[in-house]
């Protein structure tokens, strides 16, 4: 599959986070009124290129963690919850 270079030229928690936010994105649009979807949507390209920029500047374990960081949570409060 070809790629775009500007998405291949990012690290893989940016890749991740894009991917997860464009999906969320499709998702919104049947949920969300439309501006609420764009506004999410430029949250995510900038997002995505701080945590280019951070993995550029040889931060990746700093990238990874605020990429996983929410995910980690939400599992824990659902664990806490179900318990």
């Amino acid at each position: 599959m070809n790629l775009p270079s500007w998405y291949k030229a990012y690290c893989t928690p940016a890749k991740i986070y894009f991917t997860i936010a464009v999906i969320v994105s499709i998702i919104q649009l049947f949920s969300v009124p439309i501006f609420m979807v764009f506004v999410n949507f430029l949250f995510a390209i900038i997002w995505t290129c701080i945590l280019g920029w951070l993995c550029k500047k040889g931060f990746s374990s700093v990238s990874w963690f605020l990429v996983l960081f929410p995910y980690v949570v939400m599992l824990m409060q659902s664990l806490i919850r179900a318990a």
